[in-house]
Order: C-alpha cells, then sequence, then structure tokens
C-alpha cells in the first residue's frame, strides 16, 4: 500500500459516519422539533472536527517525512557533488582542448583557400566551385591556376577586341545619326522659314483686308448718322407746330388739373397723378415727334 493510500484510509471512518448522518439533512424544526435539530447538527459538527483533526495530524506527519528526506538526500548529494564536479572539469578541459584544435585546422583551411581564391582573382579566373578549389591538392591547384589564368587572359583579349569594334560600331552609327539629324534640322528650318513667310504674307494680306473693310464700315456708318441726323432734323422740323400745339394742351391740362386739385384740398393721389401726367406728357411728345409711331 502506497503512502497516500495509507493516508486516505484514515478517512474510511469519518466516511461511514457521515453516510449515517445523511438523513439529518432533511430534518426540520417545525416536524422534529427544535430539541432533534439541535442534537443531530452537534453530532454532524462533531464529525467534522474529527476529520479536521484527522487532517492536521496527517499533514503534519506528511511534512516531517518530508524534511527527512530532503535532508538525507542533502547529506548524500554533497558527498557526491565534489566528484562529479571534477569529472565536469575534466570532460570540459578535453572538450575545450579539443574545439580549439577545431577552430586552428578550420582557420588554417580558411586562410589556404582565400589565399587560393586571392590568386585566383588576380589571375581573372571566376570560381564556380569553391568546394573544388578547396579539395585540390598543392600541386593540382597550381595546374588549375595556370590553366585558367591562361583561358581568362585570352577571355579578356576577345572581351577586349570585341569592346573596340562595339565602341567603333556605336560611334559610327552616332556619327550617322548626328549627320541624318543635322540634316533632318536643316530641312525643317527651311520649311519653318517657308511657313513663316507664308503666315506673315496672309497676315499683311488679312490686315489690308480688315482696314479696308473697317473703312468701308465707317463711312457706311457716318453716312448713315447723317442720314439719321438729317431724317431727325426733318421730323422734328415738320413737328414742331404740332410740338407748340401739344405744349398749350398739356399746360392748360397741367393748369386746370392743378387749380381743380387745390379746390379739393390737394387730396392724396395728386403726387401719383402727376407722375402719370409727366409720363403722359413724354409719351405725347414721343409720338407727335415720330408722327403717330410708337
Amino acid at each position: 500500500m502506497s503512502m497516500i493510500e495509507t493516508a486516505l484510509a484514515h478517512f474510511r471512518e469519518p466516511e461511514a459516519a457521515i453516510a449515517s448522518v445523511q438523513e439529518y439533512g432533511e430534518l426540520t424544526v417545525a416536524v422534529d422539533g427544535i430539541g432533534k435539530v439541535s442534537e443531530a447538527r452537534k453530532q454532524v459538527k462533531r464529525l467534522r472536527i474529527d476529520i479536521e483533526k484527522r487532517r492536521e495530524e496527517l499533514v503534519e506527519d506528511a511534512v516531517k517525512h518530508q524534511r527527512a528526506i530532503n535532508a538525507e538526500a542533502k547529506r548524500l548529494t554533497a558527498l557526491i557533488k565534489p566528484i562529479e564536479g571534477k569529472l565536469q572539469a575534466e570532460e570540459d578541459n578535453y572538450e575545450e582542448g579539443e574545439r580549439k584544435k577545431r577552430e586552428a585546422k578550420e582557420a588554417e583551411k580558411r586562410a589556404a583557400l582565400t589565399a587560393r581564391l586571392n590568386r585566383l582573382g588576380q589571375s581573372g579566373v571566376a570560381v564556380t566551385d569553391v568546394a573544388a578549389v578547396e579539395a585540390m591538392d598543392d600541386a593540382s591547384f597550381e595546374f588549375f591556376l595556370l590553366s585558367e589564368s591562361r583561358k581568362a587572359e585570352e577571355r579578356r583579349q576577345e572581351a577586349e577586341r570585341q569592346r573596340l569594334e562595339a565602341e567603333e560600331f556605336a560611334a559610327q552609327q552616332r556619327r550617322e545619326r548626328e549627320e541624318l539629324a543635322a540634316k533632318m534640322a536643316a530641312e525643317r528650318a527651311a520649311i519653318e522659314a517657308e511657313r513663316a513667310e507664308l503666315r506673315r504674307q496672309q497676315e499683311e494680306m488679312q490686315r489690308e483686308q480688315m482696314a479696308k473693310r473697317l473703312e468701308e464700315e465707317r463711312k457706311l456708318a457716318k453716312a448713315a448718322e447723317a442720314q439719321r441726323k438729317a431724317a431727325e432734323e426733318a421730323r422734328e422740323a415738320a413737328a414742331k407746330p404740332e410740338l407748340e400745339k401739344l405744349g398749350r394742351v398739356l399746360a392748360a391740362m397741367a393748369k386746370a388739373a392743378g387749380e381743380e386739385t387745390e379746390s379739393l384740398g390737394r387730396p392724396w393721389w395728386v403726387t401719383q397723378l402727376g407722375t402719370q401726367f409727366q409720363a403722359l406728357s413724354q409719351a405725347m411728345v414721343s409720338c407727335v415727334k415720330n408722327g403717330g409711331g410708337t
């Protein structure tokens, strides 16, 4: 039986007692009386206190047990820990030495590879397989360097030749484009000059035509104005007798209206009557001037 099972066995007796008091949950003062209810409550309370005491005792025993186990484990660990530490130090020292050896070897390999790559780069050799260069022995590398350097020089010379040819071709193309552009520019300039002269001639012709038209319009307007003035003077001369008659009539009407409105005590509408009479007088004068037209 485990320690937990042993501890839980102490609660079997209270568990059985709890089963016997389950029916107390149905008691009421109204039916069973206060005495029975109080006695039942005290019995349940004693059962609860008993469970709590058992718990405290078991917990205290468990704590003592745990402390004893921890103390013994600590004592034994203290005896073996120095031995483990010494062995760990031996392993660490060995691993550190091995690591330094590996790093030194790797550094040496990197330096050798860097030197090879630098020599290849100085010779114009493009390296595409670094691992293959690193794997070569010294004799193989020297042969590879010599062979690839010769090929690189041949490629460089061929590239230079092609570059010079391309530059000469580009220069020839540029000269031809410049000559063509100059020729086209001269032709465009000649065409623009011709167009400008044609526009100038057209504008000069338009200005002359406009001046003639304006002069004709001015003469026509002057003749029409003279004709209008003559007609106006003729109408005024013809209408003068009638205007004099109209003037006498309007004066008589104004005088009669003034006297009549005075006799009536100048009603409030006299001002409006004067305004309307003035408009009538102007309309009649215009009618007579125009010979009866509006």
